[in-house]
Protein backbone atom coordinates (compact mmCIF):
# COMPACT_ATOMS: atom_id res chain seq x y z
CA UNK A 1 0.00 0.00 0.00
CA UNK A 2 1.37 3.42 -1.28
CA UNK A 3 1.62 6.03 1.17
CA UNK A 4 0.36 9.83 0.24
CA UNK A 5 0.82 12.60 1.88
CA UNK A 6 -0.78 15.78 1.01
CA UNK A 7 2.81 18.43 1.39
CA UNK A 8 0.24 21.84 0.14
CA UNK A 9 -2.76 23.28 -0.99
CA UNK A 10 -2.07 26.05 -3.79
CA UNK A 11 -4.62 28.13 -5.40
CA UNK A 12 -5.60 29.57 -8.80
CA UNK A 13 -5.09 33.49 -9.29
CA UNK A 14 -9.05 33.91 -9.18
CA UNK A 15 -9.38 30.93 -6.72
CA UNK A 16 -11.37 28.47 -8.50
CA UNK A 17 -9.23 25.68 -8.63
CA UNK A 18 -7.13 24.35 -5.89
CA UNK A 19 -4.05 22.27 -6.82
CA UNK A 20 -3.23 19.45 -3.84
CA UNK A 21 0.29 18.56 -4.00
CA UNK A 22 0.57 14.78 -2.85
CA UNK A 23 3.73 13.33 -2.26
CA UNK A 24 3.40 9.59 -3.48
CA UNK A 25 5.82 6.68 -2.93
CA UNK A 26 8.97 6.26 -5.09
CA UNK A 27 7.24 8.54 -7.46
CA UNK A 28 7.77 12.95 -8.60
CA UNK A 29 5.14 15.13 -6.51
CA UNK A 30 1.86 15.15 -8.37
CA UNK A 31 -0.13 18.26 -8.83
CA UNK A 32 -3.85 17.79 -8.81
CA UNK A 33 -6.28 20.44 -9.83
CA UNK A 34 -10.22 20.08 -8.21
CA UNK A 35 -12.96 22.79 -8.74
CA UNK A 36 -13.04 24.98 -5.89
CA UNK A 37 -16.98 25.00 -6.49
CA UNK A 38 -17.96 21.90 -6.52
CA UNK A 39 -15.45 20.46 -4.70
CA UNK A 40 -14.96 22.69 -1.63
CA UNK A 41 -16.03 20.08 1.09
CA UNK A 42 -13.46 17.74 0.11
CA UNK A 43 -11.03 20.00 -0.27
CA UNK A 44 -11.83 21.45 3.16
CA UNK A 45 -11.36 18.33 4.75
CA UNK A 46 -7.75 18.59 3.90
CA UNK A 47 -4.77 19.98 5.98
CA UNK A 48 -1.23 20.11 4.73
CA UNK A 49 0.82 17.21 6.48
CA UNK A 50 -2.27 15.08 6.21
CA UNK A 51 -1.65 11.20 5.66
CA UNK A 52 -4.26 10.40 2.30
CA UNK A 53 -5.73 6.90 3.06
CA UNK A 54 -6.31 4.67 -0.18
CA UNK A 55 -9.78 5.47 -0.09
CA UNK A 56 -9.57 8.97 0.10
CA UNK A 57 -6.71 9.34 -3.06
CA UNK A 58 -9.33 7.96 -4.76
CA UNK A 59 -11.88 10.25 -4.41
CA UNK A 60 -9.64 12.92 -5.10
CA UNK A 61 -8.18 11.62 -8.07
CA UNK A 62 -11.30 11.04 -9.45
CA UNK A 63 -11.80 14.71 -9.00
CA UNK A 64 -9.19 16.07 -10.42
CA UNK A 65 -9.84 13.96 -13.45
CA UNK A 66 -13.11 15.33 -13.38
CA UNK A 67 -12.05 18.74 -12.99
CA UNK A 68 -9.21 18.05 -16.16
CA UNK A 69 -12.63 17.09 -18.34
CA UNK A 70 -14.33 20.42 -17.45
CA UNK A 71 -11.57 22.65 -18.39
CA UNK A 72 -10.91 20.40 -21.55
CA UNK A 73 -14.56 21.28 -22.19
CA UNK A 74 -13.94 24.33 -22.10
CA UNK A 75 -11.37 25.02 -24.17
CA UNK A 76 -13.14 23.02 -26.46
CA UNK A 77 -16.48 25.27 -26.43
CA UNK A 78 -13.77 28.68 -27.44
CA UNK A 79 -13.59 26.97 -30.85
CA UNK A 80 -16.99 25.36 -31.83
CA UNK A 81 -20.04 24.65 -30.30
CA UNK A 82 -21.48 21.60 -29.77
CA UNK A 83 -23.90 19.29 -27.52
CA UNK A 84 -24.03 17.04 -24.26
CA UNK A 85 -23.41 13.81 -26.34
CA UNK A 86 -21.11 15.55 -28.94
CA UNK A 87 -18.90 16.86 -25.96
CA UNK A 88 -18.73 13.31 -24.32
CA UNK A 89 -17.57 12.04 -27.64
CA UNK A 90 -14.93 15.00 -28.22
CA UNK A 91 -13.57 14.48 -24.54
CA UNK A 92 -13.24 10.67 -25.12
CA UNK A 93 -11.37 11.09 -28.07
CA UNK A 94 -8.78 13.40 -26.17
CA UNK A 95 -7.98 10.03 -23.87
CA UNK A 96 -10.84 11.46 -21.38
CA UNK A 97 -12.31 8.64 -19.41
CA UNK A 98 -16.24 8.12 -19.73
CA UNK A 99 -17.42 8.43 -16.56
CA UNK A 100 -14.77 11.63 -16.54
CA UNK A 101 -16.30 13.34 -20.06
CA UNK A 102 -20.02 12.40 -18.49
CA UNK A 103 -19.38 14.69 -15.56
CA UNK A 104 -17.71 17.33 -17.74
CA UNK A 105 -20.82 16.85 -20.42
CA UNK A 106 -23.27 17.24 -17.22
CA UNK A 107 -21.76 20.05 -15.48
CA UNK A 108 -21.25 21.67 -18.65
CA UNK A 109 -24.87 21.51 -19.76
CA UNK A 110 -25.83 22.87 -16.42
CA UNK A 111 -23.73 25.72 -16.00
CA UNK A 112 -24.92 26.77 -19.16
CA UNK A 113 -22.33 26.58 -21.10
CA UNK A 114 -23.66 23.94 -23.27
CA UNK A 115 -26.50 25.55 -24.73
CA UNK A 116 -28.58 22.65 -26.96
CA UNK A 117 -31.27 25.02 -27.59
CA UNK A 118 -29.81 27.78 -28.74
CA UNK A 119 -27.18 25.74 -30.88
CA UNK A 120 -30.09 23.63 -32.21
CA UNK A 121 -31.98 27.10 -33.53
CA UNK A 122 -28.03 28.06 -35.44
CA UNK A 123 -27.38 24.43 -36.86
CA UNK A 124 -30.97 24.75 -38.49
CA UNK A 125 -30.49 28.08 -39.65
CA UNK A 126 -27.82 26.90 -41.41
CA UNK A 127 -29.17 23.24 -42.73
CA UNK A 128 -31.92 25.64 -44.07
CA UNK A 129 -29.60 27.78 -45.91
CA UNK A 130 -27.99 24.41 -47.26
CA UNK A 131 -31.33 23.88 -48.87
CA UNK A 132 -32.41 20.85 -46.63
CA UNK A 133 -35.60 20.11 -46.03
CA UNK A 134 -37.58 19.27 -42.63
CA UNK A 135 -37.45 15.73 -42.30
CA UNK A 136 -33.42 16.04 -43.59
CA UNK A 137 -32.56 18.59 -41.06
CA UNK A 138 -34.16 16.83 -37.67
CA UNK A 139 -32.04 13.84 -38.70
CA UNK A 140 -29.20 16.05 -38.69
CA UNK A 141 -29.73 17.09 -35.68
CA UNK A 142 -29.87 13.55 -34.34
CA UNK A 143 -26.75 12.94 -36.09
CA UNK A 144 -24.89 15.76 -34.32
CA UNK A 145 -26.11 14.16 -31.04
CA UNK A 146 -28.85 16.95 -30.17
CA UNK A 147 -31.37 15.30 -27.31
CA UNK A 148 -34.76 13.77 -27.99
CA UNK A 149 -36.13 16.12 -25.46
CA UNK A 150 -34.34 19.24 -26.75
CA UNK A 151 -35.54 18.29 -30.43
CA UNK A 152 -39.25 17.25 -29.35
CA UNK A 153 -39.76 20.70 -27.18
CA UNK A 154 -37.69 23.04 -30.15
CA UNK A 155 -37.95 21.62 -33.38
CA UNK A 156 -41.64 23.02 -34.73
CA UNK A 157 -41.02 26.10 -33.45
CA UNK A 158 -37.55 26.86 -35.13
CA UNK A 159 -38.94 25.41 -38.31
CA UNK A 160 -42.00 27.65 -38.22
CA UNK A 161 -39.81 30.11 -39.10
CA UNK A 162 -38.81 29.21 -42.37
CA UNK A 163 -40.34 28.41 -45.76
CA UNK A 164 -39.89 25.39 -46.81
CA UNK A 165 -41.84 25.43 -49.97
CA UNK A 166 -39.48 28.31 -51.10
CA UNK A 167 -36.56 26.06 -50.36
CA UNK A 168 -37.83 23.56 -52.58
CA UNK A 169 -38.80 26.22 -55.01
CA UNK A 170 -35.01 27.38 -55.36
CA UNK A 171 -34.05 23.80 -55.57
CA UNK A 172 -36.42 23.14 -58.21
CA UNK A 173 -35.29 26.08 -60.52
CA UNK A 174 -31.62 25.34 -60.01
CA UNK A 175 -32.27 21.94 -61.48
CA UNK A 176 -34.67 22.84 -64.80
CA UNK A 177 -37.87 24.67 -63.68
CA UNK A 178 -40.28 23.90 -65.48
CA UNK A 179 -38.62 21.39 -67.62
CA UNK A 180 -38.03 19.11 -64.60
CA UNK A 181 -41.60 18.16 -64.57
CA UNK A 182 -42.27 18.33 -68.50
CA UNK A 183 -41.87 14.36 -68.49
CA UNK A 184 -42.17 11.13 -65.63
CA UNK A 185 -38.60 10.39 -66.39
CA UNK A 186 -37.07 13.74 -65.12
CA UNK A 187 -39.73 14.46 -63.15
CA UNK A 188 -38.79 10.94 -61.06
CA UNK A 189 -35.15 12.18 -60.71
CA UNK A 190 -36.41 15.69 -59.26
CA UNK A 191 -38.74 13.43 -56.49
CA UNK A 192 -35.45 11.45 -55.82
CA UNK A 193 -33.14 14.67 -55.53
CA UNK A 194 -36.30 16.19 -53.38
CA UNK A 195 -36.35 12.84 -50.85
CA UNK A 196 -32.58 13.21 -50.51
CA UNK A 197 -32.94 16.66 -49.34
CA UNK A 198 -35.78 15.53 -46.78
CA UNK A 199 -38.41 17.52 -48.39
CA UNK A 200 -41.89 16.56 -47.45
CA UNK A 201 -44.48 15.62 -50.41
CA UNK A 202 -46.77 18.90 -49.40
CA UNK A 203 -43.21 21.24 -49.72
CA UNK A 204 -42.82 19.54 -52.91
CA UNK A 205 -46.30 20.29 -53.93
CA UNK A 206 -46.31 23.44 -53.00
CA UNK A 207 -43.32 24.03 -55.05
CA UNK A 208 -44.32 22.86 -58.25
CA UNK A 209 -46.92 25.04 -58.44
CA UNK A 210 -45.01 27.90 -57.29
CA UNK A 211 -42.49 27.44 -60.49
CA UNK A 212 -45.95 26.45 -62.35
CA UNK A 213 -46.88 29.85 -61.47
CA UNK A 214 -44.39 31.91 -62.60
CA UNK A 215 -44.23 33.65 -65.95
CA UNK A 216 -41.36 32.08 -68.45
Amino acid sequence: MQTSVLKKIEYSSDNSTAILVLSLDMQKDARLPLMTEYYGDLISKLSTGDVISDELLKEILTASANTAAVKRGLYLLDYSDTTKRGMVRKLVGKGISKESAAFAADYLEGKRYIREDEYMSRVIEALYRKKYGRIRIKNELFKKGFSKEVIENGFDGEIAKYDFAASAADVLRKYGGKEAFASRETWQKMLAKFYSLGFTSGDVREAKDIISNEQD
